[in-house]
């Protein structure tokens, strides 16, 4: 009988993306010299636009997510005529 575990784990993409991402920013910025502190500088200028984008992105996601949600269920209950 075979066991019901999952194949595949979608938070270790996730989790792993995060770490290799960091991983490779404490290597550019010790090769780097600077890197780290103009990263911490931009911060501010960034973190703003970023939370901007997410939230225009969520305003304009879910209207036109169910935009297709009731054009595709319209489209699954039409009957050919003919």
């Amino acid at each position: 009988m075979a066991a019901n575990t999952p194949t595949h784990d979608e938070s270790g993409d996730v989790l792993g993306l995060l770490a290799g991402s960091g991983m490779i920013l404490i290597q550019a910025a010790a090769v780097i010299p600077g890197l780290l502190p103009v990263l911490f500088l931009l911060l501010p200028v960034v973190l703003p636009l970023v939370v901007l984008g997410i939230a225009a992105g969520v305003l304009v996601g879910v209207p036109v997510g169910l935009w297709r949600l009731a054009a595709s269920m319209r489209a699954g209950r039409e009957v050919p005529l003919g």
